[in-house]
C-alpha cells in the first residue's frame, strides 16, 4: 500500500474541522428522532462549512457497544472560517440544543486535515 500526502503540513492544511461525539443514548429511538428532526436542521442553517458527514457506531465483532453512539463532523476552509461559523447564533443555537437530546453529554474535537491518497494493491484486497 502506497500512501501519498496531497497535503503536507509545509504545503498547509487541507482543511480544519469540528467532531462531535455523542454519547450512548438511554432511548436511541428518541435520540435518532430529534437528531435527525430537530438538531440536524439547525447544523444545516451553518454558514461556512463546505460539508457534513455523520456517523452511527456499531457494535464490534464481538458484540460489545462502542462508547460513543455516533459522530459528527463538520469541515471548514480555515481556522477562522470554523469559529465564526460557532460563534454565529445559528452555531450558538446548535450547542445550546444538545442539553435538549444528548444528556449524556457531547465532546467536541476540533482538529486540522491533511489529505492523502492511498493506492492499495488489488491483489491484497477482499
Amino acid at each position: 500500500m502506497n500512501v501519498n500526502y496531497i497535503t503536507t503540513p509545509t504545503e498547509g492544511i487541507a482543511m480544519y474541522k469540528v467532531t462531535l461525539l455523542y454519547s450512548q443514548p438511554a432511548d436511541a429511538a428518541a435520540f435518532d428522532k430529534y437528531f435527525l428532526e430537530t438538531h440536524l436542521p439547525l447544523a444545516e442553517r451553518l454558514e461556512g462549512y463546505l460539508k457534513m458527514e455523520l456517523t452511527n457506531f456499531v457494535s464490534n465483532p464481538s458484540g460489545e457497544k462502542p462508547p460513543f453512539y455516533r459522530m459528527s463532523e463538520l469541515y471548514f476552509v480555515d481556522q477562522h472560517s470554523l469559529q465564526h461559523s460557532l460563534d454565529s447564533p445559528e452555531g450558538k443555537a446548535m450547542v445550546t440544543d444538545f442539553s435538549k437530546f444528548a444528556p449524556g453529554g457531547v465532546q467536541m474535537i476540533f482538529g486540522s486535515v491533511e489529505e492523502l491518497s492511498v493506492e492499495f494493491d488489488t491483489d491484497r484486497v477482499f
